[in-house]
C-alpha cells in the first residue's frame, strides 16, 4: 500500500529530542533527520521538494538555527516553511526568527496535538502560497507583471460583457520599429524601457471606472477603457511625456491604433485583431501617431476572412493559374523570358486580383503553399514545352519573404527543377528588394547557392525600398528589375529619366549581367 504520509524534517543537534518528536509525528508524517543546519541543506538536495516543513533547534554546532535560515534563502528550497524550536520565551530571539524568515514558533514542552496542528497549517499556509504563486505566474507577464495576453483578454472579456449598457474603447499601443531600439540598448536595456513603460499603464488605473490592461507580447501594450472617458489625444500626449522623461535624446514613436467596441460580446480577439490593423495602418503614415478602425477597415476585413476561407479549397480545385507576361530585350526587339504571375480565377467571384490576396496570404503563412504550387506548375509547363520540341526562353518565378527564409529553400526549388529534368538556367528566381533589405548576410549566402546549383537570381522592385549602393555591391544578384515608379507619371525635368540610366549604369558594375 503506497505511503501518502508528508514528509517533514526535524533539525536538532541532540537525539534525544529528534526522537521525542518523531514519535510524537510517526503516526501523521514521515520523518527526516538532521544534526544541524548543515546536514539539514545537505538532505534537502536529497528529498527536494518533497520535504513540506521543517522543525528547526536555534542552537546547534556547525551551522546553528540563524545560519540555517539566512543560507536556505538562496536555495531552491526557500518556501518550504519553518517552525522554529524554542525552550525559552525570548521575545528577541522570535523577532529576530521571523526577519530571517520563520513562520512560526514551538515551546517546550512540547504538546503533539499542539505541534501537529501548527505543523499543518504552517504546511497549509504554504501550500496556499505556493498555489497562489502559481496562479500569479499563469496570469501575469513575467517582465512587467502586467496581466498576460490570456489572462488580459479573458478579464476584458468579463468586463465587456458584465456592463452591457457601456461602450468600451480598445486601446492597442507598440513603439515603432522598436527592435532597432532594442538593438540599439541590448536586450537588458529593451526590458528596462518596457517595465518602465508597464508603470504607465498601472498608472491609468485610477483615471477610469472601469479599466484592464496588459503586455500582449514584445512592446505591445493594450488596455479597454469606457469610451465616454476616453480622449486619446491626452492619453497619446501622457505617454509621450512619459517616454521623453525616461531618455529625449532619442526619437521614440508611440503607435495607438484605436477600437470602438460596438458590441460587447465580440470576441476579445477580434477586438485585437482590429485595433491591431488600425496600428499597422498608422506606421504607413509617417506624422501619424493615432489611427481609428473605420468602416473600411471593416470591409477589408470581412474581404480578407472570406478570401481564407475559401484559399484552401482554391488551391485543391485548381483555381489558381499561372499567367506569363512576356520580356523583351531591347537589343533584339524579341522576347526573352517571361514572369509567371499567379492570377486566382473564382467561379463565383471571377478574377480576384494578386493585390487583395496576396498580402493576406504573406500574413497567414499560406503564402508557402501558393509558392510551391506556382514553383511545381511553372516547372511542369516548361517540361511540356521542352517534351513538345520546343525551345522556351527562361521563365522566371516569384519567391516570398516568407519562404525565402525556409532554411531548405535552395533544396526545396532545386529538387523541384531535378524531378521536371528541366534546367535550372531555364527557371529563374526573382526576390523583392525588401526581402534583401532584411538579412543581407544570410540572403548573400542563399543567393551564391542558387547561382552555384545554376539558377539566375533576380532582386525584383528595386527603388522601392530603402534601396542603397551597397545593397547592389555586396549581393551577387544577375539581374535587377527596376520598379516601376522611376517611369511612372509626368517627368518633365527628365529627373526619373536621370536616376534611372544612372541605376543602371551601376547596375551593370556591380551584376554579373543584365
Amino acid at each position: 500500500m503506497a505511503n501518502h504520509k508528508q514528509l517533514v524534517m526535524i533539525v536538532d543537534d541532540r537525539e534525544i529530542n529528534r526522537m521525542m518528536l518523531k514519535a510524537m509525528l510517526l503516526d501523521t508524517y514521515n520523518v527526516a533527520e538532521a544534526g544541524n543546519g548543515q546536514e539539514a541543506l545537505e538532505s534537502l538536495k536529497q528529498y527536494g521538494t518533497s520535504v513540506k516543513a521543517i522543525l528547526l533547534d536555534l542552537i546547534m554546532p556547525v551551522m546553528d538555527g540563524h545560519e540555517f535560515l539566512t543560507a536556505i534563502k538562496k536555495t531552491p528550497y526557500a518556501d518550504v516553511p519553518v517552525i522554529i524550536l524554542t525552550g525559552a520565551d525570548d521575545l528577541k530571539v522570535e523577532e529576530q526568527s521571523l526577519k530571517d524568515g520563520a513562520c512560526d514558533f514551538i515551546s517546550k514542552p512540547y504538546q503533539p496535538m499542539v505541534l501537529k496542528r501548527r505543523l499543518q497549517n504552517a504546511i497549509d499556509h504554504s501550500a496556499l502560497n505556493t498555489l497562489h504563486l502559481i496562479q500569479h505566474i499563469a496570469e501575469h507577464d513575467s517582465l512587467t507583471d502586467l496581466y498576460n495576453r490570456g489572462y488580459f483578454f479573458l478579464e476584458t472579456h468579463k468586463m465587456l460583457v458584465g456592463n452591457p449598457s457601456i461602450r468600451f474603447t480598445f486601446v492597442r499601443c507598440d513603439i515603432e520599429r522598436f527592435h532597432n531600439l532594442n538593438s540599439y540598448w541590448g536586450d537588458e536595456g529593451g526590458n528596462a524601457f518596457l517595465k518602465y513603460l508597464a508603470e504607465f499603464f498601472r498608472q491609468q488605473e485610477d483615471q477610469y471606472s472601469h479599466i484592464t490592461y496588459g503586455r500582449i507580447t514584445a512592446d505591445v501594450f493594450c488596455m479597454c477603457i469606457p469610451s465616454s472617458e476616453c480622449n486619446e489625444e491626452m492619453i497619446l500626449k501622457a505617454l509621450q511625456d512619459r517616454i521623453a522623461e525616461y531618455n529625449s535624446r532619442i526619437f521614440i514613436k508611440p503607435i495607438l491604433g484605436i477600437y470602438e467596441i460596438d458590441e460587447n460580446e465580440i470576441p476579445v480577439e477580434q477586438i485585437y485583431a482590429r485595433a491591431s490593423t488600425a496600428s499597422q495602418k498608422c506606421k504607413s503614415q509617417h506624422m501619424q501617431n493615432i489611427w481609428h478602425f473605420d468602416d473600411k477597415m471593416r470591409i477589408e476585413e470581412m474581404d480578407e476572412e472570406e478570401i481564407i476561407s475559401e484559399m484552401k479549397e482554391a488551391l485543391e480545385t485548381g483555381q489558381f493559374v499561372a499567367y506569363y507576361q512576356p520580356k523583351y530585350s531591347l537589343k533584339t526587339n524579341r522576347m526573352y523570358g517571361a514572369e509567371a504571375l499567379v492570377r486566382w480565377i473564382s467561379p463565383e467571384r471571377g478574377v480576384i486580383s494578386p493585390g487583395k490576396f496576396i498580402p493576406v496570404f504573406e500574413k497567414n503563412g499560406f503564402i508557402v503553399d501558393l509558392d510551391l504550387y506556382m514553383w511545381n506548375t511553372v516547372a511542369a509547363q516548361l517540361k511540356t514545352w521542352i517534351d513538345a520540341g520546343y525551345h522556351p526562353t527562361p521563365i522566371s518565378v516569384n519567391i516570398s519573404r516568407v519562404s525565402i527564409n525556409n532554411p531548405s529553400i535552395v533544396q526545396v526549388i532545386t529538387d523541384i527543377v531535378k524531378k521536371n529534368n528541366i534546367p535550372p538556367s531555364l527557371f529563374s528566381l526573382e526576390i523583392t528588394e525588401s526581402a534583401y533589405m532584411d538579412n543581407p548576410e544570410i540572403m548573400t549566402d542563399i543567393v551564391k547557392a542558387f547561382q552555384k546549383n545554376g539558377f539566375t537570381v533576380m532582386m525584383d522592385d528595386f527603388g522601392s525600398g530603402y534601396s542603397s549602393l551597397n545593397t547592389l555591391k555586396n549581393i551577387p544578384v544577375d539581374i535587377l528589375k527596376i520598379d516601376m515608379k522611376f517611369i511612372e507619371g509626368e517627368d518633365q525635368e527628365g529627373k526619373g529619366r536621370i536616376i534611372l540610366s544612372s541605376v543602371i549604369r551601376m547596375a551593370g558594375l556591380a551584376c554579373r549581367s543584365l
